[in-house]
């Protein structure tokens, strides 16, 4: 881990400094001693500044403990384990900060601090932080300073150190309503209806193999046929939607639609598919919390590209489609029977009730 210092003197400090040389002046013109001595716990105070605060950061060595995956104004923080390498120098009046630029883009610079730190000995510093926008932020530096004792001069110490952090576009409540009429619209994967799987229908019976679970034998036909056999239900009826989001034009409401779409689509144990304007299918329907995660993940990994044109979708099979179109977006090219979204309706379709984490 590669560490850089430096130092940086602030208002205050510049201030003190033309004091300092202020009383210098005075002191050799008037010949006065008591300015003499002011003069002399001045320039003290700043070496003293100096010395003890860059002292005490030469022993430090940070490591970020990131939670890899955030949203959109929801509160979260990132952890920090602080040691003190010295053996005989304390640590104090410590500030954590992101210096990255994905940091002050996303996360809106934040900054922790620690008052003190003892030789030999660690301290986990947690940074409280409400994510501004999404994004991928690429943490490449963390920064620890300190202007102990006086507060004229500030050292700090930058630890490279690179983790990435995923933000996740808001999550907004849609009303009960609205997302059972789209789950209505989902349709059925029909050809899956009459394969073994673990869904509540019966589809017929097999010979008993180890490690099959024993609620599953059918204890009559077995004590007939004098072979054990054990029941098999059909596989689970699959309903599918497929989001289809222009993103031919920024849009950050649309965004958010979609991915509240998906969030509930997949609680309710839809198989949700993602598809953009201009880039087609990106994510194949699926189901579960795995899968709402990687739509979660592309969607805050999604740009805009202003010269990329819309492209012609279909959706295979007769998979139900909802389109969250754009303000200002150039998509005029949707499956039949789709259903058709602005993004200004994210309010007109908001529960009252607050987001899921």
């Amino acid at each position: 881990m590669r560490i850089e210092r430096k130092s940086r003197v602030g208002i205050g400090g510049i201030l003190f400094s033309l004091v300092a040389v202020m009383l210098a002046l005075g002191a050799i013109n008037s010949g006065n001693n008591l300015l003499f001595l002011v003069f002399g716990v001045v320039m003290g105070s700043i070496i003293i500044s100096g010395v003890v605060s860059g002292s005490m950061l030469m022993g430090l060595r940070v490591r970020r403990q990131p939670p890899h995956r955030l949203r959109v104004g929801e509160p979260g923080a990132i952890d920090y384990e602080v040691r003190n390498t010295a053996r005989f120098s304390h640590a104090f009046a410590l500030i954590v900060s992101e210096p990255s630029p994905d940091a002050k883009r996303l996360l809106g610079d934040p900054r922790a601090f620690e008052v003190h730190i003892p030789p030999r000995s660690s301290r986990t510093v947690r940074m409280d932080i409400i994510p501004m926008q999404r994004g991928v932020a690429s943490l490449d530096r963390v920064s620890v300073s300190s202007r102990f004792p006086v507060g004229f001069l500030e050292k700090t110490i930058t630890a490279h150190t690179r983790d990435t952090l995923i933000i996740h576009p808001r999550i907004v409540p849609i009303r009960s309503e609205a997302i059972r009429a789209l789950a209505g619209r989902a349709t059925e994967s029909t050809h899956q209806l009459r394969r073994p799987g673990m869904g509540d229908e019966f589809f017929g019976l097999r010979e008993y193999t180890h490690g099959d679970p024993v609620r599953l034998i059918a204890w009559r036909t077995s004590a007939r046929t004098d072979t054990l056999v054990v029941k098999q239900n059909t596989q689970r009826r699959t309903r599918t939607l497929w989001i289809l989001l222009d993103d031919t034009a920024p849009d950050e409401d649309a965004v958010t639609l979609a991915a509240s779409i998906a969030h509930d689509g997949t609680v309710r144990d839809l198989s949700v598919g993602l598809a953009t304007a201009t880039r087609g299918g990106i994510v194949s329907p699926g189901r579960g919390a795995r899968h709402r995660t990687l739509i979660l993940d592309t969607l805050a990994s999604l740009t805009h590209d202003a010269n990329a044109p819309a492209l012609p979708w279909r959706s295979s099979g007769r998979t139900a489609c909802v389109v969250v179109h754009a303000a200002g977006g150039s998509l005029v090219d949707a499956p039949r029977g789709a259903m058709h979204l602005e993004a200004g309706a994210l309010h007109r379709l908001r529960s009252q009730e607050e987001a899921a984490p």
